[in-house]
Order: C-alpha cells, then sequence, then structure tokens
C-alpha cells in the first residue's frame, strides 16, 4: 500500500513516535508499505522550522532529509499543473499546504 505522510504524522514517526495511533505506526513499519513525502510537505517542515516553529525538527533541512530518507520514504515531485490545479481548489484552510496535500492524495497511484 502507498502512504502518503503528511507533516504531522512524519514529524510524529521522526520525533514523537508514542503520538502516532498504534495502527498508523504499524503501518508505517511495514516494509511491504510504500512511504511517500510530498516534496510541499518537505518544504512546509522546512520552513517552519527555518522560523523556529519545529523545534523537534531542528532548523537543517539536510538534517531532515537525512531522517525522512532514514524511514525509507521516497520523495514525491510537484508538477506545475498540480500547483494550478490545487490553487483553484476551495479554501476551506489558512495553511496553503493542507490544499496542496489534499490535492496531491487524489492523484497517487
Amino acid at each position: 500500500m502507498k502512504l502518503l505522510l503528511d507533516a504531522h504524522i512524519l514529524l510524529w514517526a521522526l520525533h514523537e513516535p508514542e503520538r502516532l495511533t498504534d495502527r498508523t505506526a504499524k503501518a508505517i513499519a511495514d516494509e511491504s508499505n510504500e512511504l511517500i513525502v510530498s516534496l510541499a510537505t518537505l518544504w512546509e517542515i522546512g520552513n517552519k522550522a527555518a522560523i523556529g516553529r519545529l523545534p523537534l525538527a531542528g532548523t537543517s533541512v539536510a538534517r531532515i532529509v537525512h531522517r525522512i530518507e532514514g524511514l525509507g520514504a521516497s520523495f514525491l515531485s510537484i508538477l506545475q499543473s498540480e500547483i494550478v490545479a490545487a490553487a483553484t481548489l476551495p479554501h476551506h484552510h489558512t495553511d496553503p499546504f493542507v490544499g496542496f496535500s489534499s490535492h496531491t492524495r487524489r492523484h497517487i497511484r
């Protein structure tokens, strides 16, 4: 199964695994599952870490990437057409990454 990890789940898996539900922790640990992290999620985490909003993650994006790769996750690229499509979605949340994540989930096969 393909698992698209959002920022919260990813950060918990990396820094506070006790916050994950048993089901989620087992799914992440199951090597038959493909862990996927959108580059938009990496960008979101990097931005928040750089301004000190994620003290557990530190401020080094390279270190964060290393930790994500250590989970065995692969990165999902962002296409211009996907950004344009996500920008047309209704804005039900003040965080633009939430809308993009919703759009990305629809396009993983």
